[in-house]
């Protein structure tokens, strides 16, 4: 959100010929609607800050707990003091930075960032900020010296060469854009932003079919920062919703009871979200507590039967316990509420393939690739079903989309080799063997498919 920055008024005492300063404890915004959980943090983090008025690190953590719930107006002004208490400590005139450029306040913020990058050389992370910052200001040039000084201190990492690409789309320098970030996907070739940014820089060259894979890859990236060492508080200060949904989601594979105890406090403050109690269910199958999740998914059927995520996510929990005919009923709904969907399409998908019903399931599945061209996962489960059918140039085809969609996955190339063999195409699979063998040296897997198809030596 953006609201005028609120200038911070310091009156300034002399005791026993010392400067003391007495700062006032910024409140955050009446006006701004917090959750109860926003609003019980932001109320511990200004009793701290009462408690020791002259700690800047508690004025700091203030700072981070309103940028962690989009109060950037409160956020520049709490790290403003803090860094009057601490000149010394260059973190804090960043965060102001941070919260000020979050906030829309681009001049003031380029200002202060490009303060932090004099005062701390040094560190990257300040000259990525400040180019980003730059970039959003209309100073591409400005912004391009930013990101080559992070390249130079850290030439090994990916995130300032796609700034720089960043810059030089800016300044329609597509060819340049381009080699740029063929150099970041030598060093990350799975950020979603270098992808989204290739793909306009191919685009600009008017190489438009080249650029959709690219593209539709970068969908909804965000752009990437460093780490400092306040990161891992700021990331636990994000209370908003859509904050806490994104963080649960997230932690789905990793940690399903933290995410579990996310959304049980979201859905006790928001019980008619329906996308809130959908990924409570994802959760709770996480953790094996497959009734429980079914139940929360029937009952969002029930009270409205057009949410067709929910249709989705029961057909394949009904899959997995080898009830295809059930799962049938709920994915033919999915589809027909949201023809157009691409996980509807995939589901439906699987489970007419685990009827048999093959030719139906290669429809399906070749429409959600249609819908969304990235689908790693549909194209591969393609692939085998076109194997499955004697269509060997199918599978091919698929499975080399899905190798190109995502290059240092092993189990797809390996699978390239097995149907490039089996249809008698023996060169093309012992080039692909190589290239599976570079990927993985110590991966036993490549050497054992080359005995088994005959293709060792």
């Amino acid at each position: 959100m953006s609201r005028p920055v609120t200038h911070v008024l310091v009156v300034g005492l002399a005791v026993l010929g010392l400067s003391c300063r007495t700062l006032p404890v910024i409140q955050p915004d009446a006006t701004q609607p917090l959750s109860p959980a926003q609003d019980t943090l932001i109320r511990e983090r200004i009793a701290a800050v009462e408690s020791s008025p002259r700690d800047a690190e508690e004025r700091g953590s203030l700072g981070f707990a309103y940028l962690a719930n989009g109060l950037e107006t409160e956020a520049a002004a709490s790290f403003a003091q803090a860094s009057e208490l601490d000149p010394d400590n260059p973190y804090w005139s960043y965060y102001q930075g941070v919260a000020l450029h979050e906030g829309g306040e681009l001049p003031e913020a380029l200002i202060v960032l490009q303060s932090t990058t004099e005062a701390a050389p040094s560190n990257p992370a300040f000259h990525l900020q400040a180019g980003y910052c730059a970039l959003d200001a209309g100073e591409p040039q400005v912004a391009r010296r930013a990101f080559e000084r992070a390249s130079d201190l850290l030439p090994d990492r990916h995130e300032p060469l796609i700034g720089m690409a960043a810059a030089m789309l800016e300044d329609d320098e597509f060819v340049q854009a381009e080699l740029v970030l063929m150099r970041a996907m030598q060093r990350n070739d799975q950020s979603g932003l270098l992808h989204q940014y290739l793909g306009q820089a191919l685009a600009g060259q008017g190489r438009s079919e080249q650029a959709l894979p690219h593209l539709e890859r970068g969908q909804e990236a965000k752009r990437e920062f460093f780490a400092t060492k306040y990161t891992a508080q700021l990331q636990s200060y994000k209370l908003s919703v859509p904050e806490r949904t994104r963080r649960a989601h997230d932690l789905l594979q990793t940690d399903p009871a933290e995410s579990r105890r996310i959304l049980e406090g979201l859905r006790a403050e928001r019980p008619d979200d329906l996308q809130v109690q959908l990924n409570l269910s994802l959760a709770l199958e996480a953790l094996g507590e497959r009734d429980r999740a079914k139940a929360l998914l029937e009952d969002i059927r029930s009270r409205d039967g057009s949410f067709h995520l929910a249709h989705v996510v029961l057909a394949d929990m009904l899959l997995k316990e080898r009830k295809p005919t059930e799962a049938l009923a709920a994915a033919r709904q999915a589809v027909a509420l949201s023809p157009q969907h691409a996980q509807s399409r995939h589901v439906l998908g699987l489970v007419l393939r685990n009827l048999g019903r093959r030719e139906e399931a290669r429809q399906h599945l070749r429409k959600a690739i249609e819908y969304q061209p990235s689908r790693h996962g549909s194209r591969l489960v393609l692939a085998e079903l076109c194997a499955e059918l004697c269509d060997f140039p199918g599978a091919i085809a698929q499975l080399r989309e899905a190798v190109n969609l995502q290059p240092r996955e092993l189990s797809g190339r390996l699978r390239l080799v097995e149907v490039l063999a089996r249809s008698g195409r023996r060169s093309e699979a012992r080039s692909e063997l190589g290239k599976a063998r570079q990927l993985a040296p110590s991966d036993p897997r490549p050497n054992e498919l080359a005995r088994n198809l005959g293709l060792a030596g």
